[in-house]
């Protein structure tokens, strides 16, 4: 049967934002926060291909009079997730310390962006306001989606694959940490990158966690590149 529920076709078929080809991967539980309609439609609005434009998908959601991270502003809020993970990029780039400014720049033009050097990637599509939310949508097609991961890697070959996110996944019962050794075919521990083929893997714990700090994002991406 035919799929047409643009959440149902999200969670089958849509991966997050960038391009594959990009040079530095990051790959989450799922989108958090609410679980609207309006995320889904926007994504088909956008093409409905697997990988979108961030900043596209954040204005087009914003159209209605929502406020996005872009919307309203000539510079982008900066996102508590994403603020790390770049952190990481700047790190790996050669960032000796955590910059706020050069941060908010990089998620302003490159974050996420069709054109730029990052593939923002979610294990499930489906949006969730908590990590124990078991929607039965949100973990639908992960034997699927983990296979296509590990054949867009190998297609790809990106410099590093960061994993963040630990806990339990409240569907299967499964350590999400379980999860990224399937995508990476290598058994990861917390905060221990290896080389598979030439790309880096680690599995990070949630960049909000409590305690984890700026500087640890920075120094990660140091040590990425020191391995590759």
């Amino acid at each position: 049967m035919e799929i047409t529920d643009p959440k149902a076709l999200a969670a089958k078929r849509w991966f997050g934002y960038g391009r594959w080809s990009a040079p530095y991967w990051f790959i989450g539980k799922e989108p958090g926060g609410a679980d609207e309609p309006e995320q889904y439609a926007s994504w088909l609005r956008l093409g409905g291909d697997e990988l979108i434009d961030c900043r596209a998908h954040d204005l087009d959601c914003s159209a209605d009079g929502r406020t996005g991270m872009w919307h309203g502003s000539p510079v982008p809020k900066l996102q508590s997730t994403w603020r790390a993970l770049i952190a990481t990029v700047l790190g790996y780039e050669g960032a000796g310390s955590y910059d706020a400014a050069s941060v908010r720049r990089y998620q302003d033009e490159r974050w996420g962006r069709s054109d730029g050097d990052t593939a923002v990637i979610e294990l499930s599509a489906v949006a969730a306001p908590s990590v124990g939310d078991a929607e039965a949508l949100r973990l639908t097609n992960l034997p699927d989606r983990i296979a296509l991961l590990r054949t867009r890697i190998a297609e790809n070959r990106p410099k590093f694959v960061v994993f963040y996110g630990l806990g339990n996944d409240p569907v299967h019962g499964v350590p999400y940490l379980t999860h990224w050794s399937e995508i990476a075919q290598r058994p990861l521990a917390d905060d221990e990158p290896v080389v598979v083929n030439g790309t880096a893997y680690v599995a990070e714990r949630h960049p909000t966690a409590f305690g984890t700090t700026n500087a640890h994002w920075i120094e990660l991406g140091r040590r990425l590149r020191a391995i590759t």
